[in-house]
């Protein structure tokens, strides 16, 4: 029982790093593509820069115009820089994690939400079953058990025997044969006048009822994790839908924009916010697909099947090997 408990223990931690694995590299390729696109966008942010100041120092614009065009030029320079930051940590954590620093390119995994009931109320039952954490600590319990109904060695006698038999034919002597048969049986009781025997049994008693409760509250926590991961892939799931809806106005308001600039019914500047506004919805729209991503594969994790989506060896695999 200690075996497989510490086995699945082992399996637990692994789902652990799996999952911050799996985390870690959604980071990395998000900051990669979010650094590609800003990088892009501050190509055309300089040149609307270009054309104002251009504009201005011809007279044929307002001084507040380019200020406002640095602005956002700034803006766009710390969400760089912020960007760079994030991609520079990720990337240390990914070679901390796997030993060795992340590939290039790098594909976007897929989660395998085919195996994630619908019900989350399923998710906490099928978690109950085999979640490998529960399995240790089941296993742990058990283990327990054994050595509660172990000390209660004392309450048995150590049992000892002899037995000896001796025949004589005595025909030369009055009495004929002679036959001495004698058995011995010992009950030897190893007893504690200070009641350190029962001690003992009391405290493996009692570290199978903890381990009972320490398995109650495992199991708490699990279903706890599960909830949570449930809401946090939901909430992510409708944000995503919100940002994608933005996009789509934006995109929409943008070539609004564009026929009236050439119309000349909008200024540089307007064209410009307009056309950052759409970069940044953009933006939003990106970090929330990896957002809904992760939280897919923290679904995983939380019911214990991230490794098994992933075709990495199973609990069961794991505990059936035999010791060599």
């Amino acid at each position: 029982m200690r075996h497989e408990s510490a086995n699945y223990n082992i399996v637990d931690v692994r789902e652990d790093l799996a999952l911050r694995t799996v985390l870690v590299y959604l980071d990395v390729m998000r900051g990669r593509e979010a650094l590609a696109s800003l990088t892009e966008h501050h190509k055309k942010i300089a040149d609307y820069q270009g054309r104002i100041q251009k504009m201005v120092d011809e007279g044929a614009a307002d001084e507040t115009m380019i200020v406002q065009a640095l602005d956002i030029k700034a803006q766009l320079d710390s969400t760089m820089a912020d960007i760079e930051g994030q991609l520079r940590s990720a990337n240390v954590e990914y070679a901390e994690i796997s030993g060795h620093m992340p590939d290039d390119p790098m594909e976007k995994p897929v989660a395998q939400m085919e195996v994630v009931p619908d019900d989350r109320e399923e998710g906490v039952a099928f978690a109950k079953e085999n979640h490998p954490s529960l399995k240790a600590a089941l296993s742990t319990a058990q283990a327990l058990s054994y050595d509660s109904e172990a000390e209660k060695q004392f309450y048995y006698p150590d049992v000892t025997g002899e037995v000896s038999y001796l025949k004589r034919d005595q025909d030369d002597k009055i009495g004929g044969e002679a036959i001495d048969a004698k058995a011995l049986v010992r009950l030897n009781w190893d007893f504690s006048v200070a009641g350190g025997q029962t001690a003992r049994v009391r405290k493996t008693q009692q570290r199978y009822f903890e381990s009972k409760a320490q398995r109650a509250e495992t199991e708490r926590q699990i279903e706890r994790g599960i909830l949570v991961a449930y809401s946090d892939l939901h909430t992510a799931e409708t944000q995503n839908k919100i940002q994608k809806d933005r996009l789509k106005i934006n995109e929409d308001l943008f070539k609004i924009y564009e026929l009236q600039f050439e119309g000349a019914r909008v200024n540089l500047l307007q064209l410009l916010q307009s056309d950052n506004a759409l970069f940044n919805a953009r933006l939003g729209f990106m970090n929330g697909e990896y957002r809904m991503l992760a939280s897919r594969f923290a679904v995983l994790a939380s019911m214990g099947r991230l490794q098994e989506t992933l075709n990495v060896v199973s609990a069961d695999a794991d505990t059936s090997a035999d010791d060599k």
